[in-house]
């Protein structure tokens, strides 16, 4: 991330994209939709119902992220900006984690042919062996990241 960070002029941070059609449409603009992550805390925090600053601050202190390796751009900068600009605290650490695959493509919800049943795999290796697979393949994380 240092790299990354040392590397780009990160003088506008820019909360819309064309490149896909999934996410809120900006007002206005019927090309870009919003990322994800500008309306995240918003959802997370209405789904806890009317808080006041104080209970709300409360329930970020103390957060681990525990991500795939392809959202680690959003979750340990812009995330964080979103956060210091709402004067809420940062996470205490961030885990980045790989993927799971089949056949060597990653296993996702919006690609069907990736798709398995743990169960199945469970009754002819055994419980022991996929936790150890998850372990092995998920599980092989680095040093953790403190923004």
């Amino acid at each position: 991330m240092l790299a990354f960070l040392r590397a780009q002029d990160l003088t506008d941070l820019y909360v819309s994209r064309t490149s896909t059609r999934w996410g809120i449409e900006v007002p206005g603009d019927p090309e870009h939709v919003l990322y994800v992550c500008v309306d995240a805390r918003v959802s997370y925090l209405s789904a806890l119902g009317p808080l006041d600053a104080q209970e709300s601050a409360a329930w970020w202190a103390g957060a681990h992220h525990f991500i795939g390796k392809d959202i680690l751009i959003f979750h340990a900068v812009v995330w964080p900006a979103m956060l210091l600009a709402a004067g809420l605290p940062l996470p205490n650490a961030i885990v980045v984690n790989g993927w799971l695959t089949v056949t060597g493509r990653k296993i996702a919800k919006s690609d069907p042919s990736t798709v398995f049943d743990p169960r199945i795999e469970a009754g002819q290796f055994g419980n022991a062996a996929l936790a150890f697979y998850f372990l092995r393949t998920v599980g092989r994380i680095g040093p953790r990241f403190r923004p």
